[in-house]
Parts: structure tokens; C-alpha cells; sequence
């Protein structure tokens, strides 16, 4: 009895199935690449880093000012301690935003940890921004002491 081949071609299958990946891999490329190039939006980002409270300051503490977060569509007041900036560009940005008001954008489960920080807790967020907006994309969080 013969043994039935449903390839025509020895190792028609694994030519195809490479075929197929280096497709997806093809498309895949090509349309990550296409999302992230906006007009204008080159060169007009920063990286933030804000370290504060959400309540009053600890003693000892100076402030460097007061800011609004909005996180999950309430604000919040946040005593800045540290804010720094930056540019990924030499260029001054037209019509920049009012610095004292952000939104804050991340994974549900990392903002609800920042609105659930205790008052003694130091709260440090590093974040990306474009310069004429109100949005900060967070990257990192860090809470001290820790919970």
C-alpha cells in the first residue's frame, strides 16, 4: 500500500508556512511604521519627570510649585518637589499649554496606583509628552516607600 502525500512538492508546506511569516512580519513592519509617523509630530516631544506629593508636603520639603493631574477624569492636586524636562529637539514649540494642568494616560492598574498613593508617599513619574498638548503618556512610576 502507498503512503499519500498531500504535498506535491517535497517541503511545499514549509515554503509556504515561511512564505506566510515573512508576510506577516512584511505587514506587520510596514503598518507599525505607518502609525507612528504623523505629520508635524517629529521632533515636537519630551520626556517629563515629575516627583511630588499628592497631598500636603511633608516637613523639610520645598515645593516648586502646584499642578493638576487629571488621572482616570478627575483632577487632583500634585505638589511638585522636582519637575524636569526633555526635549528630544532644539526647536521651541508653537503655542505651548498651560504647564500647570496634565492628563495623565496610562494602564488602568498604574494610575489607580498613583490616585491610591499614600500622603507620606514620594510620587515619581516619567512620562512622554508632545509639547502643545495636555497629555502625559506615562512610562515609569515609582512610589516611596513602596506600598
Amino acid at each position: 500500500m502507498e503512503s499519500m502525500s498531500t504535498s506535491i512538492e517535497p517541503g511545499g508546506k514549509r515554503r509556504r508556512l515561511r512564505a506566510f511569516a515573512a508576510a506577516v512580519v512584511f505587514l506587520a513592519a510596514a503598518s507599525g511604521g505607518l502609525a507612528h509617523v504623523l505629520p508635524g509630530a517629529e521632533g515636537n516631544r519630551e520626556i517629563v519627570r515629575l516627583q511630588g506629593y499628592r497631598e500636603k508636603l511633608p516637613p523639610g520639603q520645598q515645593t516648586r510649585g502646584e499642578i493638576v493631574l487629571s488621572i482616570l477624569g478627575e483632577d487632583h492636586e500634585f505638589h511638585l518637589t522636582d519637575w524636569r524636562r526633555f526635549r528630544l529637539t532644539d526647536e521651541e514649540a508653537p503655542g505651548e499649554t498651560d504647564p500647570s494642568r496634565f492628563s495623565l494616560q496610562a494602564e488602568r492598574a498604574v494610575l489607580v496606583k498613583i490616585t491610591g498613593a499614600r500622603p507620606e508617599q514620594r510620587v515619581t513619574i516619567l512620562g512622554e509628552r508632545r509639547l502643545n498638548g495636555p497629555d502625559i503618556f506615562v512610562l515609569a512610576l515609582d512610589l516611596c516607600p513602596p506600598e
